[in-house]
């Protein structure tokens, strides 16, 4: 064999050559034999595309509208305050609120056994009437058409202080609830000014005084002046 034989071999060999060295999923980028030169192929590596980081201040939630905040509490005092990190004043609406509650069922115990003593003194008044009474069937008649009862009962000294608890463990009842209603009302008008001020650049504080009353600090920050 000649030099030019080894030559023209070594030419018609190189397309096959190359293609048995390049990688797999590149042996389809190469094209065949059809008067195209193998050095014509471009060979690019592929490269990983890694995925970008999920940054945590990216999925950070909306901010709670007003309107969301004084619903919320309204539900339960000081939810509102919370999610806005005003957990100082959500802490007051919300032991305002807890309080009151705590309160009312207390009452509306004593009020019960204020109740249960009213009408027991009641009935032992009621039953001295009728069998002392020459009619008792007369009496009973006259017990429930009449005031008589009612009338006896102010007249007893038991009776009647009975009858003033029961009055009074009432009042407190109604007293209470008010109460329980305004700590509602008042979180759910701060949850809606707390959403509303949320981007105001200043601090507003609840602060608590010996003799047990509350006072509102508002600090709003100045800018310096320039000389």
């Amino acid at each position: 064999m000649n030099l030019h034989s080894l030559h023209a071999t070594v030419r018609r060999s190189l397309p096959a050559l190359a293609a048995a060295l390049l990688p797999v999923p590149l042996l389809a980028q190469v094209p065949d034999s059809i008067g195209v030169p193998v050095d014509s192929v471009v060979i690019t590596p592929a490269v990983p595309v890694a995925a970008a980081p999920v940054d945590g201040d990216s999925a950070l939630r909306e901010p709670l509208s007003p309107r969301s905040a004084f619903i919320r509490s309204m539900i339960l005092p000081g939810w509102g305050q919370a999610e806005f990190d005003s957990y100082v004043r959500g802490g007051v609406f919300f032991a305002g609120w807890a309080g009151n509650w705590f309160m009312n069922f207390k009452n509306a115990v004593r009020l019960s056994e204020a109740r249960n003593l009213f009408d027991l003194r009641a009935g032992e008044l009621r039953d001295s009437l009728v069998t002392t009474s020459s009619n008792p069937d007369s009496m009973r008649t006259v017990l429930e058409t009449t005031d008589l009862l009612d009338t006896t009962v102010r007249a007893d000294s038991a009776g009647n202080d009975l009858r003033k608890l029961v009055r009074g463990r009432e009042q407190q009842r109604e007293d209470w609830i008010a109460f329980t209603i305004f700590w509602i009302l008042a979180s759910g008008v701060d949850g809606y000014v707390t959403a509303h001020l949320a981007d105001f650049p200043a601090t507003i504080d609840v602060e608590t005084a010996m003799d047990g009353g509350v006072s509102l600090r508002l600090e709003v920050p100045l800018g310096r002046r320039r000389p």
